[in-house]
């Protein structure tokens, strides 16, 4: 039972890569291109084999029987194996359903006359195989399936890559949704804080945007509401208040923070009121504020 590599035209006994199971690896350049495992009880058959592909662009290794393949395929990353259906103590199909369990990731090929056919379909459609070459080969069909089979290796690793990179991504996002979700719920905790302040104050609070519209009102604010405006908010300012302090309201732009105080009575009320302008130009929002005289 012997196993060998081919390395640039030289041989290594795999009988050492048992011993050392690094030292194939270290016998392999690092820029090597895929390696193919040849699995095959007769010599001549090996020979012919290495002889057809020694000049394709992926590296050779061979394997007399099912457990010295085994044994280089613990060793190494081995992309590809072909091996005969016919040979002693292990088959090749029962050899490429242990290569299936224990290395997924490696494809599986077959060579054998027409007289397996039987157990060699049963093995295809167990999944052990993933492709039937016949004895005789024709070279040039034999090249074709085995770059066919290499390019599949690439296709299931690449997707294999982008699944793990779409775990990745995935999980990242979950990771900034959570943290989304908790800086949500802070700002809203901040947001609801405010309100309640806001609304507990005895001084009414009402912001105004550029267009002279409400978009927000404290509780207080609705006791200087004209009559007839329950609630203020998209109200135009002009129509939601009293005149006198709809004046204090700047038209456009107003180089200062503090733009608008005031006072007088109204109905019945001794009011002050100031307005502020925040933002600046950009935004030109006025928050104003209403409250009752002390005596």
């Amino acid at each position: 039972m012997s196993a060998s590599v081919l390395i640039n035209n030289a041989t290594l006994d795999a009988s050492q890569a048992a011993e050392d199971p690094s030292i194939a690896r270290r016998a392999t350049p690092t820029d090597a291109g895929p390696c193919v495992l040849l699995v095959d009880d007769e010599a001549s058959i090996l020979k012919s084999l290495t002889r057809l592909l020694r000049r394709e662009p992926y590296e050779i290794i061979t394997a007399d029987s099912g457990q010295a393949a085994l044994e280089l395929l613990s060793a190494r990353t081995v992309h590809l194996v072909i091996s005969d259906y016919r040979m002693p103590k292990m088959t090749g199909t029962e050899l490429l359903e242990r290569v299936r369990d224990l290395y997924p990731d490696t494809i599986r090929m077959i060579l054998s006359g027409y007289a397996e056919i039987n157990a060699i379909i049963r093995a295809i459609n167990d999944g052990a195989i993933y492709r039937f070459l016949t004895k005789p080969w024709n070279d040039e069909e034999l090249k074709l399936s085995v770059l066919r089979a290499l390019e599949q290796h690439e296709l299931l690793a690449e997707n294999k890559r982008l699944v793990e990179r779409i775990r990745v991504q995935n999980e990242q996002l979950v990771k900034a949704n959570e943290r989304l979700s908790q800086l949500s719920t802070d700002a809203s905790l901040g947001l609801a804080c405010a309100q309640n302040l806001m609304e507990s104050i005895d001084v009414a609070v009402i912001a105004v945007d550029a267009n002279r519209l409400i978009v927000s009102a404290n509780r207080r604010a609705r006791d200087y509401v004209v009559q007839g405006v329950c609630d203020p908010v998209g109200i135009p300012f002009d129509a939601a208040l009293p005149s006198e302090i709809v004046s204090s309201l700047p038209v456009g732009d107003h180089p200062s923070i503090s733009v608008g105080i005031g006072g007088g009575d109204i109905n019945g009320r001794s009011l002050e009121w100031r307005v502020n302008q925040i933002g600046g130009a950009s935004c030109q929002t006025s928050l104003v504020l209403i409250w009752e005289r002390v005596p």
